[in-house]
């Protein structure tokens, strides 16, 4: 076992969530395709692309209902920067929990999550 494979492992355990080989885009969360090689429709890259500071480390996942979530683990990041990242994401229909709990560099990281609004949202 190789230590990415490790590290997703407890991250796996920590997030109670499971891998996905699927890109780690906002995009595919919502159930779109990633975009990554072509401009938005407002001729802005990605979001993927577009918030690619805030989902450093990237992951994609499923949670306990199979739905998909997305994770970025990054070192820093300013008010600004999230609150574009939270109103991109309700655009599409989509939260964003933000944690200290991160398990890619603890206490240096972190941890962004993106998944489909829950039904009580």
């Amino acid at each position: 076992m190789t230590a990415h494979d490790d590290q997703t492992r407890r991250a796996a355990e920590l997030l109670g969530l499971r891998p996905s080989r699927a890109r780690a885009c906002p995009r595919v969360v919502a159930g779109a395709r990633c975009r990554a090689n072509k401009l938005e429709e407002d001729g802005q890259p990605c979001l993927c692309q577009r918030h690619r500071h805030l989902l450093d480390h990237g992951r994609a996942w499923f949670d306990a209902d199979g739905k998909r979530v997305l994770t970025g683990e990054p070192y820093n990041a300013d008010g600004h920067e999230i609150a574009e990242l939270v109103t991109d994401m309700d655009t599409l229909g989509l939260r964003v929990t933000i944690s200290g709990r991160s398990p890619w560099n603890p206490n240096e990281t972190f941890l962004v999550q993106i998944a489909q609004q829950h039904n009580d949202d």
